[in-house]
């Protein structure tokens, strides 16, 4: 970061610039030696920033020469944040095409759990961010910085911009110009626009003024579209701007000018999201485990480069080395289509939100987008203030029961517990609650206290019918709903349908009807399950009382090293079963037959699984063998029916030890009377497994239902 003569920052001459910055460095600005004189981002840090990353990112800019490479390992929130991260956005789509990011899983590193990217970027020169910004003034502000440059067709850059916005070329040409007229000031970006406008601080203070007091109503509004006016062209003038950054470069050749107009191409590579995913993809992990501490390779290079053949198509290096190389990628293959995508850079941006940060994400097309008959609203500009209580009360002090429901974000249930404190409801109702975590809605009808942590309340206005609202809102696609974050920020940017209340009642009307079969299938199959367990609490006069030793056998399974149990099954292996069912696949096995399986260790030992066919049952699970006249299948349903779990010893390890298990008493019964008892008990299985099938396509019909009235 400092100074130094090879560097020579007057003269970019590195080809190649390869960087792996420390990340959250706090008050590093106090101990830097260069500051204003030498970056641009250094007045915007403050004495505790801690964003080094981001000088890492200008000093890049500054040293690489015009067509250099780079490679930039940064985390991952300089794709995301704002403030700082924004202004480090801004240097790369200025300075940079970015031809390829790769999203390394906290497993990548060893020493952090820190969620990385690798920036794969290309210095563009100097020309290429002036021009678009002379054309961007031309249009917005009628300069004429761009009279001479004559080998770029700004219209041709005006025209794909509205395309891609939704706009209409002849209303925003006419904006550009003169006025916001009736059609563009209906869209839904427009009406954001005037919304967020009136709620300005800079529109409050105006109207503070004494010589806007003085105004006519007339010379108000006169004087209000005039600032509106020029508010909704300096957004606009930047989105243009970066719109454009996002296309190709022609280099000022006639042999290629057409690449003016064509759309970046960006390769996305993903390593995936789970622990065994990513170590499958990057062909090794870190181990911690004392006496072995270090990198373990299962595979070199794993699914991300061939040393042997860097244009393997089945290797991530591939795609991002064609990107580099400016070649269209059509295909990518199938062994790598789940981590692998190809896209346009201007679809990774989203040109749709009033404050235009720059947010890059690497799914183009997250936001949720549906086709309507009917205007759209933003979430943001449908809800009302609620009147009245807005009370919560921390975790710790929920009861389990009490006079007031507490109601958290939580998913698993509706109410999370009660309190007897004396506080004032919530009684504006209904209204929707949103787990800003979780990502879970709740349509609340009664008074109610709200969880502290994360729940929001959302009071649509007159327009819309609380539970139809809810009912769209179940099925939007959440940015990011994976991640363990703030959410409403996202959720409010969601455009929504708005029917005419006659419509959002049909809809309510019939998605209620389907929630009446969800839940009488749902008591069903709880019944028949109950059913199932008060099977072997009967007792029978041909019952003989004795212990499991008695009826069953019951041993360990053999150990196999976790490295030679595969994820993904392969010819020539067999299942793998340990304590909570498959545990992968392996080339050895220990049985062969029908079997329950009994979880040994851990919390949740007790468990009973059935195995059919050949397997291999590792030392955590018990395999269980029937003794003579007793039925494999009734043997499985008594097991289950003990609640084995209640036996375990131990506190951290919870364990069931066989010994003890062998004298627990059971009731036994005659062979052909454990054959009925089985028969008796697969009827009812069949019964919930068609429940199930009909549950299962539920929230499809509830789709349906948005889909046939919107």
């Amino acid at each position: 970061m400092e100074e130094q003569d090879r560097l020579n920052l007057n003269k970019r001459k590195f080809d190649v610039v390869v960087a792996n910055p420390p990340y959250s460095v706090e008050a590093f600005r106090n101990y830097l030696n260069v500051g204003k004189t030498h970056f641009e981002l250094f007045e915007s840090l403050t004495e505790r920033s801690k964003e080094i990353e981001v000088l890492f990112i200008e000093r890049t800019k500054q040293v690489l020469a015009d067509g250099g490479l780079a490679g930039l390992i940064l985390p991952s929130s300089i794709l995301s944040n704002t403030g700082l991260y924004s202004k480090a956005r801004e240097i790369l789509l200025k300075h940079f095409e970015i031809k390829g990011i790769t999203e390394l899983g906290s497993k990548t590193f060893v020493a952090t759990g820190t969620t990385t990217v690798i920036l794969f970027l290309k210095r563009r020169n100097g020309d290429f961010l002036k021009d678009r910004e002379y054309i961007a003034s031309d249009l917005f502000s009628h300069t004429k910085y761009a009279i001479n440059i004559r080998y770029i067709n700004a219209e041709h850059f005006l025209k794909m911009f509205t395309e891609h916005r939704g706009f209409a070329y002849d209303d925003y040409e006419r904006f550009l110009i003169v006025e916001i007229n009736g059609t563009l000031a209906k869209t839904a970006m427009f009406k954001e626009y005037q919304h967020a406008f009136e709620n300005s601080n800079a529109v409050k203070k105006l109207k503070t003024k004494n010589y806007f007091k003085n105004y006519t109503s007339e010379e108000k509004d006169k004087e209000l579209s005039k600032h509106f006016y020029e508010y909704c062209k300096g957004i606009e003038k930047e989105k243009f701007l970066y719109f454009m950054l996002c296309l190709g470069d022609g280099h000022k050749n006639p042999d290629t000018i057409n690449n003016y107009y064509k759309h970046q191409q960006i390769v996305v590579v993903k390593t995936g999201k789970d622990i065994e995913e990513q170590k499958e993809y990057l062909g090794y992990e870190f181990v911690g485990r004392k006496g072995q501490e270090g990198i373990k390779i299962y595979n070199y290079g794993g699914k991300m480069f061939d040393e042997t053949n860097y244009e393997n198509p089945g290797m991530a290096n591939h795609y991002i080395r064609q990107a580099v190389e400016g070649n269209e990628i059509h295909l990518v293959s199938p062994s790598q289509e789940n981590n692998i995508g190809v896209y346009r850079v201007v679809d990774l941006i989203n040109f749709d939100r009033i404050g235009f940060e720059k947010q890059i994400n690497l799914t183009a097309g997250k936001k949720y987008k549906i086709e309507s008959k009917w205007g759209l609203v933003k979430l943001g500009n449908c809800l009302s203030d609620i009147i009245g209580s807005k009370e919560k009360i921390e975790q710790n002090e929920i009861e389990i029961t009490g006079k007031i429901p507490v109601v958290s974000q939580e998913s698993n249930k509706l109410i999370s517990g009660y309190t007897n404190k004396n506080i004032e409801p919530i009684t504006d109702l209904p209204l929707i609650i949103f787990g800003d975590h979780t990502c879970n809605f709740k349509y609340i009808d009664f008074k109610f206290v709200r969880g502290a942590d994360g729940v929001v309340l959302l009071k649509p206005k007159n327009d819309f019918i609380p539970k139809y609202l809810y009912y769209f809102l179940k099925t939007l696609k959440i940015e990011d709903a994976h991640k363990y974050s703030r959410h409403y920020k996202h959720l409010r940017e969601n455009s929504i349908p708005l029917p005419p209340k006659d419509i959002q009642q049909k809809i309510i009307n019939e998605i209620e009807k389907i929630e009446k079969f969800e839940k009488s299938a749902q008591e069903k199959s709880k019944l028949l399950n109950e059913q199932i367990g008060q099977i072997f609490s009967n007792k029978s006069q041909n019952a003989v009382i004795k212990k499991l030793d008695e009826i069953c056998v019951m041993k360990a399974g053999k150990f196999v090293s976790s490295d030679d149990i595969l994820s993904k099954n392969e010819t020539n292996l067999f299942p793998c079963y340990g304590g909570n069912g498959l545990r992968g696949y392996t080339k050895t096995f220990t049985h062969n037959g029908k079997y329950p399986l009994v979880g040994r260790q851990g919390a949740l030992c007790g468990n009973v699984h059935k195995v059919e066919g050949i397997f291999h049952a590792t030392e955590h699970a018990i395999v269980v063998t029937a003794r003579p006249n007793i039925n494999v299948d009734w043997l499985f349903h008594l097991l289950k029916s003990l609640n084995l779990n209640q036996y375990a010893k131990g506190v951290a390890q919870p364990g069931l030890s066989v010994k003890n298990i062998y004298q627990i008493s059971v009731n036994v019964l005659p062979l052909d009377e454990q054959k009925k008892i089985v028969a008796i008990i697969d009827k009812k299985e069949k019964e919930i497994e068609k429940l199930k099938l009909a549950l299962s396509t539920v929230e499809a019909e509830k789709d349906d239902v948005l889909k046939k009235y919107l």
